[in-house]
């Protein structure tokens, strides 16, 4: 993946080999990818001792950003608290970076959880500043070299933390996915051309190509699409613009909002009524898991969260509005 930050507000997803998320809300911000060494920080930990990244050096670490009134981060803080253990004699260091700034909040949460590792408070933000935070919970993976590696939105399982870290256990290679049954092709960026039009709208679809979807009808054989419910408007009713019906094995390709990830669209999940719009106005914003999307809804007042099965014509046609821009228009 070449770049994470793009567009307004952008947050983790699912976590895959390569693939990390982080938050971002203006081009202005200083960008982070895969690769990118990891801001260090200096902060205290509830008992007032330091924590400082650069003095873990040659460890892997996990940053885990919380609030405490945040379900997801209850839940799952067990899987954390078993990882680091699992883990902590091959080195792993795992930090809770929290901006709830009641420290006796903070520190009921942290008993109650019986957390075995650092507990910090980022009374200031300059932590999740200097990874562009936005929304909790999110989880950045650094490598023993400290350069990122990872990251994931909402809920965590050993599975998403092993397929980034597993390989320095040997208990998980790089290859291996937990986003569900239909490996993205590597190369699937490749094939899009710059000439490329959207087969509803006519758009050049390489000028937006946060927004870019994809039918592949064959192996390496697309049809590209400006956003998400055009390409719907086509897989419901091709003929009405001047395609033939698709191939019972036609795959549907859509990108993550958060990460620019491609996901199979029949495993993702999407916003509809939200105040973020697309380049044809308003749209589906696809995303990896429920948690992300409803997290979204939340933030930019979306109406409800879809599964790709649930979608109909219907609402597809609602938010276009009627519109049926043609090839060339």
């Amino acid at each position: 993946m070449r770049r994470l930050f793009r567009q307004s507000c952008f947050l983790v997803a699912i976590v895959l080999t390569g693939l990390v998320v982080l938050s971002a809300c203006s081009r202005g911000e200083n960008k982070l990818a895969v690769g990118d060494s990891g801001p260090d920080f200096l902060v205290e930990d509830l008992d007032g001792h330091a924590v400082r990244l650069s003095e873990l050096r040659n460890r892997p670490v996990v940053l885990r950003f919380f609030v405490t009134d945040c379900k997801f981060c209850r839940a799952d803080t067990g899987v954390f608290s078993d990882y680091y253990r699992k883990h902590q004699a091959q080195g792993l260091e795992v930090i809770y970076i929290t901006t709830t700034t009641d420290r006796d909040q903070v520190r009921a949460f942290s008993k109650e959880l019986q957390i075995p590792f650092p507990v910090v408070i980022d009374y200031n933000r300059k932590v999740s500043q200097a990874y562009n935070i936005k929304v909790e919970p999110q989880t950045v993976i650094l490598g023993t070299d400290h350069r990122i590696k990872g990251a994931i939105l909402g809920g965590v399982g050993e599975k998403e933390l092993d397929e980034v870290l597993g390989v320095l256990w040997g208990s998980v290679g790089p290859a291996s996915s937990v986003a569900g049954p239909v490996a993205v092709p590597a190369d699937l960026r490749d094939h899009l051309k710059d000439d490329a039009r959207c087969p509803v709208c006519g758009m050049f679809v390489a000028k937006f190509e946060v927004w870019v979807t994809r039918i592949e009808i064959a192996p390496g054989e697309f049809l590209d699409f400006d956003g998400v419910k055009d390409l719907l408007a086509y897989y419901f009713k091709p003929t009405a613009y001047g395609g033939n019906e698709l191939p019972a094995a036609s795959r549907i390709w859509v990108k993550d909002y958060y990460s620019l990830k491609w996901l199979d669209a029949k495993e993702a999940f999407f916003v509809s009524g939200s105040d973020v719009n697309g380049p044809m106005g308003s749209e589906l914003i696809p995303f990896a898991n429920r948690a992300a999307a409803e997290s979204f809804l939340t933030d930019h007042h979306g109406k409800r969260v879809t599964a790709f099965a649930e979608i109909t014509p219907g609402l597809v046609e609602e938010l276009r509005g009627g519109a049926q821009m043609k090839p060339g228009a």
